[in-house]
């Protein structure tokens, strides 16, 4: 299993090869300009953030509980991933040591911009490694957070649709339960259940339209179940808060969720 993270890190380095200036380069992983793009194979491997740069082209992977891998054109190098130092405007410092070998990341929040694809980044990433007694290096480039995405990955139970309380139902109280590692959604309305498919980064979530059974139900659960349907459609932003998840569009909650215990 040692090979799959830096598997992650040929596809993330490769991306940013040098290229002739004529050409543009998509930044890993791929997706439309428009779109979400798919980070399944990152939560997989349990990869909480991820820094790619240029000149030379690097990678770096964060696994929150693992190990911190760094991939370079001439070289790898992998340590235990420490616990972060973490300010107050939430920029986190990671100082990672193995057998001699150092790995220090800094994320900034700081925009950041690819300069060869244009790609923007939420953090800015300067990454300072030693290995053995060779000299140190340092690289600079974008990073991405994915630990609330890590966090989505739970069974919610639905307590309120468009401000208004989730009505009490005979069969079973709704719920939706998301799989960030398949790109899955499912869930219950409270009388039929749904299954889908979206793709979600740190902040916004993209649904597919979902399909759902054809059961006879209540009046009343049929309204609530048109509009929860409705509800996870298109593209929305999400927040993790003490246990509530919260999707809103447009700056306005549609849908709040306890995680089920």
């Amino acid at each position: 299993m040692r090979l799959l993270p830096l598997a992650l890190l040929v596809v993330v380095s490769a991306c940013h090869r040098p290229a002739p200036k004529t050409t543009s380069r998509p930044a890993p992983p791929p997706a439309a300009a428009d779109d979400v793009p798919d980070y399944s194979q990152y939560v997989r491997q349990g990869v909480s953030y991820f820094a790619v740069g240029n000149e030379p082209s690097w990678g770096l992977i964060i696994q929150s509980d693992r190990r911190m891998h760094l991939r370079t054109p001439t070289d790898t190098l992998s340590v235990p991933t420490p616990s972060p130092i973490v300010s107050a405007n939430g920029e986190r410092t990671y100082e990672g040591r193995n057998r001699g070998n150092s790995i220090r990341v800094n994320l900034r929040p700081a925009r950041y911009t690819d300069n060869m694809s244009g790609q923007q980044f939420a953090y800015t990433a300067n990454v300072t490694v030693k290995k053995g007694r060779g000299p140190v290096r340092t690289y600079s480039g974008g990073a991405t957070a994915l630990n609330q995405l890590m966090l989505l990955g739970e069974n919610w139970r639905i307590v309120s649709l468009n401000g208004k309380t989730t009505p009490a139902q005979g069969r079973q109280q709704p719920f939706i339960e998301f799989q960030p590692s398949a790109n899955r959604v499912l869930g219950s309305g409270g009388c039929n259940r749904f299954s889908g498919t979206f793709r979600a980064d740190n902040q916004l979530i993209k649904f597919s339209p979902v399909v759902a059974t054809k059961m006879a139900c209540a009046n009343e659960v049929n309204t609530f179940e048109t509009e929860l349907f409705r509800a996870l459609t298109g593209t929305l932003t999400y927040s993790i808060e003490r246990g509530h998840l919260t999707l809103s569009r447009d700056g306005k909650a549609v849908l709040i969720a306890k995680r089920r215990d």
